[in-house]
């Protein structure tokens, strides 16, 4: 099986194709080839003198001194004296010169060059020299083995050392299984402190014993798990932003947190523009689906979770988007009072359907709505006698709220769906609100998906306080609605009503075009958490690079001359400190589908 470039790490030598010529220089590749490998040559015998320096002198030591310790008098002599004589003999002189031999005992006895080195005194001194040299280099061994062999581990791991990156500060990249066993040891040491808190206290062990619904309904912390690594502990509420292309990985990780959504029975308000989630997760005793172009839709209106002005103020802001211009908001802004309005007026006439809404503000003529709203700040709005500024407005409105003519109607005796009544009141552990749609249908619901979403978020708060995670947001595509208003104070409040949001978005062009500039960095400044999968412009990339941060890091250069002397011959390290992008834009942009960097809040 050919190996994937991608993943092989070898060198790579790119040759453009524009390239023209070669550079002229001064030696040729043998010639700098060579000297190289004699200077590398040089330099590793300078390395191996050290230790082999040590290795002699260490014997010749111990020689010394077993010499010193088991020679008698005069035998050294006869050592001397057979190294003599065999030299004598082995040059071919006089073998019958006569000598002078001293016994250990001190005895002189004379004889010949030829008859030294088998004089019985002489061999009995050679086997004692023999034996004193095995035992010198046998203590030399015993002591400077090891010795070379830290001498030689130690000059590699200082040779790589030397040379390693040194990170000073700044962001750190580390691999899958070093950060998923930093935060396990981090979780662990919060669970035990939590368990240690409580009164009476718990044992830890024996809690994560218990089942896992057990656990998170007595208010005890179960940590998610993100692309494969736990979350940091009571993390998931700082929200978080998936960032990737189409098949990069955004709505498998989705499904992931749903799934674990369902296991510890925390419900989900889900924006599924695709239908993947409806298909994987509903189940119909427990979940609800928006969606007027689907037939298991429930029966909803807005006066199910608006009561007062301001909840219908809050709900005509995210039915309406801004204008992208003063005078286009002078037209939004009037269609939410004219909205807002009517809304008013019908809750004191007792009437409260979807038929009547659609009815008196795009069926009925203009004279019926301004009677409809005599006395109220949108009479003059609607007067017959600005006919034209009534109907540019009640267009502007229709524009936006068309899509209220096709929601169903709840039964007879019935009040239909409640967003708030679902998230405050009927709790069902691991409900999920589906908020669906298909492309197709999007331009007619996309302002009706807006408002339900951020009827959902405003839900929210209408429940007590809670440090515990209650309700995750997952909406994926978020740019696919109108701008959500209370998607700013959500993220930035979400955290201290049981909240979690985690936001999908292919780039940030798109997202600035629904929330502007400030807008959308607001946002991915508000997700503490980023998953960052691969991206398709270079844009995105960047903004992502940055979220993933620099650092400073100091390196070590290596470096060479040459020259026909020797003595030009030398290798140089120079330590230099950078600044730089831990993760570059193009590595983002490259990555294969279902690989990518995630990075938590609190370092």
């Amino acid at each position: 099986m050919a190996e994937d470039i991608r993943f092989s790490k070898k060198a790579a030598t790119l040759t453009h194709a524009s390239a023209r010529g070669k550079v002229k220089r001064n030696a040729g590749n043998f010639t700098r080839g060579s000297q190289l490998f004699h200077h590398e040559i040089l330099m590793t015998w300078a390395g191996i003198r050290m230790p082999l320096y040590v290795w002699v002198g260490t014997a010749v030591l111990l020689l010394c001194i077993l010499v010193s310790l088991t020679f008698k008098n005069h035998e050294v002599q006869l050592v001397l004296m057979k190294l003599y004589a065999e030299a004598w003999g082995w040059v071919q002189l006089n073998p019958n010169k006569p000598v002078n031999l001293t016994l250990p005992s001190g005895q002189m006895v004379q004889g010949t060059m030829s008859m030294v080195p088998y004089h019985p005194a002489v061999e009995r001194a050679w086997a004692k020299a023999v034996q004193v040299s095995i035992s010198a280099g046998l203590g030399a061994a015993f002591i400077c083995v090891p010795l070379t062999v830290w001498f030689v581990d130690f000059s590699k791991r200082r040779g790589t050392d030397i040379l390693t990156e040194r990170h000073e500060r700044g962001a750190v990249l580390v691999t899958h299984g070093e950060l998923a066993k930093a935060i396990t040891s981090h979780n662990w040491n919060a669970h035990v402190s939590e368990c240690r808190k409580r009164r009476p206290a718990v044992d830890p062990d024996k809690i994560l014993a218990e089942p896992l619904k057990d656990r998170v309904r007595a208010g005890l912390h179960a940590p998610y798990r993100l692309a494969g690594v736990p979350v940091p502990w009571r993390l998931e509420q700082s929200h978080a932003m998936f960032i990737g292309t189409t098949g990069a990985g955004k709505t498998t990780e989705l499904k992931k947190i749903v799934t674990q959504a369902r296991e510890r029975g925390h419900r989900c308000v889900i924006f599924d523009l695709t239908g993947t989630f409806v298909e994987s997760f509903y189940d119909a005793e427990t979940d609800i689906i928006l969606n007027p172009m689907d037939r298991r839709c429930v029966p909803w209106s807005i006066f199910n979770d608006c009561d007062n002005y301001a909840e219908f103020m809050s709900a005509a802001t995210a039915l309406v988007p801004s204008g992208h211009s003063a005078e286009d908001d002078f037209w939004q802004k009037s269609a939410r009072t004219l909205f807002v309005e009517m809304c008013v007026k019908m809750i004191k006439m007792g009437v409260r359907s979807n038929g009547a809404l659609s009815y008196f503000l795009m069926q009925s003529d203009l004279k019926t709505i301004h009677a409809q709203l005599e006395g109220t700040i949108a009479g003059p709005m609607m007067s017959p006698a600005a006919a034209k500024m009534a109907e540019s407005i009640r267009t502007t409105f229709i524009a936006n709220a068309n899509v209220f003519r096709f929601l169903p109607e709840p039964p007879p005796g019935e009040t239909g769906f409640s967003i708030k009544n679902w998230m405050t009141t009927e709790v069902k552990e691991g409900s999920i609100l589906f908020i669906t749609s298909t492309h197709p249908d999007l331009v007619l619901n996309r302002p009706l998906l807006t408002l339900w979403m951020d009827l959902a978020v405003n839900a929210l708060f209408h429940m007590g306080r809670s440090r515990d995670l209650r309700t995750w947001f997952l909406i994926d595509e978020v740019h696919a609605l109108h701008r959500l208003p209370a998607i700013d104070h959500g993220l930035q409040t979400a955290r201290a009503f049981g909240g979690a949001f985690v936001l999908g978005m292919h780039s940030f062009d798109k997202l600035e075009e629904t929330y502007g500039e400030n807008g959308a960095t607001n946002l991915a400044s508000l997700a503490g958490t980023k998953l960052i999968l691969k991206t398709a412009d270079p844009e995105t990339s960047r903004r992502c690079s940055e979220f993933i941060g620099n650092r400073q890091v100091r390196i070590m250069d290596e470096a060479y001359s040459y020259g026909y002397n020797d003595n030009r011959d030398a290798s140089t390290i120079t330590p230099r400190t950078n600044v730089e992008e831990l993760v570059m834009p193009v590595d983002i942009s490259d990555l294969p589908s279902m690989h990518g960097f995630v990075k938590f809040p609190d370092g």
